[in-house]
Parts: structure tokens; C-alpha cells; sequence
């Protein structure tokens, strides 16, 4: 896969860079995200993978509720992106909420909440 391994590049949401087993990896910088910043954040996603589908790691994710539209934004926009998206939200007071909207979301991508990011990673090697 032809991507940026060698290059980090820093969003006002996250700083995102492909790890040497080629998962995309973006750390969160900020507690709320709007959604015209995720939109910011998928030209720059877009500008990685250079076309290809690869998975993704979001670590540190602080949305206090992972909503419809957040959903829908993920699954329009991100489906185009990632085979499979782990998501490593430190509160369990978020991956509760954000689960639960999760459960009735039919993602076109499997999507998943985790505590920590060697969970996140042995559930991603799925998709590799």
C-alpha cells in the first residue's frame, strides 16, 4: 500500500500517521469535535491513505456521546476509508453512551469501542 508512512500530520483534531503495521492511527487532540472539524480531518485522512482502504485506530477519544449524526457522518464519509475503525475511549461513561448508539448504527464498516489500544490493535489484526 502506497501511503505516508514516514509522515505525521498534525489536524486540529487529531495527529494522524500510518504505524509500521499499517494502521492508520489518529490521536485526538480535543474534546469536542464538531463536524465540520471530522470533515477537516477526512481530507487529511484522505491525503494518507492516498485511495486505499485501510484500519484505523482513534486513541484518546474524548466525544462525550458518539450521536446519530456523528454515526452517520462516520459511516457516509469514513466507509469510503477505513475496513474496520477501533476507537480507544479512556472513560467508561463514553464507550457506555457511544456503545449504545453504536448497537442501533448499521455501519457499512465494522466499528468498535475500546478501553485501551492493545485491545483495539488485537481486534483490528482482524482486518489486516
Amino acid at each position: 500500500m502506497e501511503t505516508m508512512q514516514d509522515t505525521t500530520v498534525e489536524s486540529r483534531m487529531a495527529t494522524l500517521y500510518v504505524d509500521s503495521e499499517g494502521v492508520l492511527v489518529s490521536k485526538a487532540k480535543k474534546g469536542f469535535v464538531s463536524l465540520e472539524e471530522m470533515d477537516q480531518n477526512y481530507i487529511h485522512l484522505k491525503s494518507i491513505t492516498k485511495g486505499n482502504s485501510v484500519c484505523g485506530l482513534v486513541e484518546d477519544f474524548q466525544i462525550s456521546n458518539l450521536s446519530k449524526p456523528y454515526i452517520a457522518y462516520i459511516d457516509r464519509e469514513y466507509s469510503k476509508i477505513y475496513k474496520a475503525l477501533a476507537i480507544v475511549a479512556p472513560s467508561w461513561w463514553t464507550r457506555i453512551k457511544s456503545n449504545y448508539n453504536l448497537r442501533f448504527a448499521k455501519s457499512k464498516f465494522p466499528i468498535k469501542l475500546f478501553a485501551n489500544s492493545s485491545q483495539a490493535k488485537d481486534w483490528l489484526k482482524n482486518y489486516l
